[in-house]
């Protein structure tokens, strides 16, 4: 990559201008399925520059639903971590069966090895740190405890962070400070500033939760798949099960119904329209294609259809 990159949507229709950035921001940061949210008008920038080993990356759009797929990951091989600060702007946020909401100040991490989403329903503002993920898991081995999480940018940390990561931003190419340095002091950042979100997850229960991601994951197409089944797999009781999810505010059905939903995103987005929609609805576990429609249109605001023609 170049030391710094500058791209701007053209003067043109929607379908061409998202189709554009979609391609840009493929071939100068990451794969990513593009949804404009404004039918009538799209227009986003992204600058990228080279920071001591990482990247910083501003991005300005439309509303608009970015998804980083299968095929994408496949693609480009991108396994980076980011750090997002929303500087403007709302967006809902979902990986490794979490999600969360954040607003304007918050920061949140997202793993580009793994699928997620961003919905932006306004206009959007965010400065976002592209990591090695060396550099992180020398820091945090797991970074999948990382992502997904709304760090508030009214806390103490949280402002401490957002402010650290803007001073990086406005002034790190100074040379008076080693970009490295910097970096590595804004990772210990982040990680008291994710203090909360996690302080009731020891390390044991995080390895739980991990193999519970697991286990679920291998069985999505089981229609019956329970929690007592996932407990068995795991050695332990169903009431621990279910409290190991609450202690991350969720739920099995709630982590089992996302985690089946991206699974059949991807099934969707792989471009093999010989799978009927029943067909993808039984192998990500819904009970019937009616069901895993309904279900779909809730979460996505869309049909499987509608999904499968946008892709």
């Amino acid at each position: 990559m170049a030391n710094a990159i500058q791209w701007t949507t053209p003067d043109a229709d929607v379908r061409t201008s998202v189709r554009l950035w979609c391609e840009s921001i493929g071939s100068e940061i990451f794969g990513m399925a593009v949804d404009t949210l404004c039918p009538d008008h799209f227009a986003a920038r992204f600058d990228v520059r080279s920071f001591g080993g990482s990247d910083i990356i501003r991005v300005a759009s439309s509303p608009q639903h970015l998804q980083r797929t299968k095929t994408a990951i496949t693609s480009d091989g991108s396994d980076d971590i980011i750090v997002n600060l929303l500087l403007e702007g709302e967006v809902r946020f979902g990986q490794f069966g979490r999600e969360d909401i954040a607003c304007a100040g918050d920061c949140f991490v997202a793993d580009s090895a793994m699928p997620y989403f961003h919905h932006f329903s306004l206009p959007l503002r965010t400065l976002s740190f592209r990591l090695p993920r060396p550099w992180v898991e020398r820091h945090s081995p797991h970074v999948e405890d990382l992502s997904a999480r709304r760090i508030d940018g009214a806390s103490s940390w949280g402002r401490a962070l957002a402010a650290y990561l803007l001073a990086i931003d406005e002034g790190g190419d100074s040379g008076e400070v080693d970009p490295t340095v910097m970096l590595e002091q804004g990772l210990q950042l982040l990680l008291m500033a994710l203090a909360p979100a996690r302080r009731e997850t020891t390390t044991h229960q995080v390895a739980l939760l991990r193999r519970a991601y697991g286990a679920i994951r291998e069985r999505l197409g089981e229609e019956g798949l329970k929690p007592a089944d996932v407990a068995r797999t795991l050695g332990i009781s169903r009431s621990y099960l279910h409290a190991l999810f609450a202690r991350e505010s969720s739920s099995f059905c709630t982590v089992l119904e996302n985690m089946r939903i991206a699974h059949s995103m991807t099934l969707l987005d792989g471009g093999d329209a010989r799978l009927t929609i029943a067909e993808v609805a039984a192998r990500s576990g819904f009970a019937s294609a009616a069901h895993f429609s309904r279900k779909f249109h809730l979460a996505k605001a869309m049909t499987p259809t509608e999904y499968r023609r946008r892709h």
